[in-house]
């Protein structure tokens, strides 16, 4: 059976109310959970005189893992001062007494003390100096790594805040639009123009806006609470554009490849030390020595010097340093993972970037169209030529079109600041 006229706009006025009490009850109970849950939550505010190296600096001293640099150079110092010595070891001191009292007390005492000195191996020294400096290298390595990983956070954590404080913005937006909607909607129902059943229409979509701008509020907490965590401060740099980094391939001082090098050479310095000193050190022993005849006569003093030199097989020296070798061999597995991995980081930064700034002028283009739309479709509801739902539809297309072109405006900024950190640019 066909739908009248009149009962069709019946149906849609009765959902239309049941839209908006419906929207309306989610808000209420929205706010009444909110209310429960709410806790203080510490605003990160614009300070004009902090740069993003100086949240990269305070983002380093907070950073859980720099606790551990110090042990890298201590670790540092430790080997070059082993490599700087001039034994191989740690002297000891010898001593050996030996009588016949238990045997048949003929009156032998013999005395002998004797100082133990470990010697080099050929070459082993060098090896231990090699050692020390690939460690200090290291150690700055990952430095610059730490410093660098850092500077990726900071850079993620404050775009994040851009990116939350931009769609909040939006959102914000598209409310003001809806408000003046509903306002106009009003006005002309009082007037008589338009029926009840157009307000309610506006009503619900200032609530459905309302809502949108408490879930924006939320993912903007949500950011600046991550960089508060990160930093520790509740300031933070302004939204800045970095300078794009002319560079299409991966430089050689990357910092990850930088890292990944200096690994190999303290590697290859632990594996040359290690077949140097697998077989033993040889030792020099110079002692006093007092013996006692059994003739009863004078006693007799010497000073003895003994150097013992250990020597072994080339399979024992394998197989005690196989390991190292492999952990050697897994350094260099590493680097090529590395490289691999940004290369590919660094491509994808710069193609992520091209098709931003391609998006983002069209996105303008298209966000001006549409303006120019809801400009016309306003003057059209105005006069009474256009329906509210055509109106609302052109408005809220401008709204979304606005929102696309700053969200795509923005995104360009943040992608030149990843191509940077892909290319290994720090602040």
């Amino acid at each position: 059976m066909p739908i009248s006229h009149a009962t069709a706009r019946g149906i849609f006025c009765v959902t239309v109310v049941l839209a908006g009490l419906a929207t309306a009850n989610t808000i209420t109970v929205a706010a009444a959970q909110t209310g429960h849950t709410e806790h203080s939550h510490q605003r990160v505010s614009e300070d004009t005189s902090l740069t993003l190296r100086s949240a990269v600096e305070q983002a380093l001293a907070h950073y859980p893992e720099y606790l551990m640099l110090a042990a890298y150079d201590q670790q540092a110092g430790d080997l070059r001062a082993y490599g700087a010595g001039l034994l191989s070891g740690a002297p000891s001191v010898a001593m050996r007494y030996q009588s016949d009292a238990a045997t048949g007390s003929n009156g032998l005492r013999e005395y002998e003390v004797g100082l133990n000195l470990p010697l080099w191996n050929p070459g082993q020294r060098a090896a231990a100096r090699n050692l020390g400096g690939a460690a200090t290298d290291q150690a700055a390595a990952r430095q610059a790594m730490m410093i660098w990983q850092v500077a990726g956070e900071v850079r993620t954590a404050l775009w994040d805040i851009a990116v939350a404080q931009n769609a909040l913005n939006a959102s914000r937006d598209g409310l003001a639009v809806a408000e003046r909607v509903a306002d106009s909607v009003t006005r002309r129902y009082e007037a008589g123009d338009i029926p009840r059943s157009d307000t309610l229409l506006a009503a619900a979509a200032v609530l459905e806006q309302q809502s949108d701008v408490v879930d924006k509020e939320a993912l903007l907490v949500d950011a600046e609470r991550g960089y508060y965590v990160l930093t520790g401060v509740p300031m933070r740099p302004a939204f800045e554009l970095e300078t794009l980094a002319d560079i299409e391939t991966l430089p050689p001082d990357h910092p990850g490849m930088a890292l990944a090098e200096a690994e190999i050479a303290q590697a290859q310095a632990q594996l040359s030390l290690q077949r140097k000193s697998v077989r033993g050190n040889p030792s020099l022993q110079i002692g006093p020595r007092r013996e006692r005849s059994v003739t009863g006569g004078p006693n007799d003093d010497s000073i003895g010097v003994t150097l013992q030199i250990p020597f072994g097989g080339s399979r024992s020296t394998r197989a005690q340093t196989s390991t190292t070798a492999l952990a050697l061999a897994q350094a260099e597995a590493d680097r090529l993972r590395r490289l691999r991995e940004y290369e590919l980081a660094l491509h994808e930064a710069h193609h992520s970037l091209d098709a931003y700034s391609n998006m983002a002028e069209l996105a303008a283009e298209r966000a001006k169209l549409d303006e120019t739309h809801a400009a016309m479709a306003r003057t059209a509801f105005n006069q009474g030529e256009l329906p509210l739902v055509e109106y609302l539809r052109f408005e809220q297309a401008a709204v979304a079109s606005r929102t696309e072109a700053s969200r795509l405006a923005l995104l360009v900024k943040r992608t030149v600041a990843e191509v940077n950190q892909a290319a290994g640019i720090l602040p």
